[in-house]
């Protein structure tokens, strides 16, 4: 699997700016807007070994 840009700052994000550590569960909380990245931190969590959850909210309407 050739890993994007995304997952590689995925990968960043989830190593050094989170720092987490190998028996840490990562929960993810993204919306309709932004589940790219989302999506995104959820793959890479799991593809690193993390234990994760991945949660989508609804857009409200406007």
């Amino acid at each position: 699997m050739r890993l994007t840009k995304l997952d590689k700052a995925a990968e960043i994000a989830l190593t050094v700016c989170m720092a987490v550590k190998k028996k840490e569960k990562v929960l993810v909380v993204t919306d309709e807007n932004k589940r790219e990245i989302g999506e995104a931190l959820y793959r890479n969590s799991l593809r690193l070994g993390f234990e994760s959850l991945y949660v989508e909210m609804k857009n409200g309407i406007s």
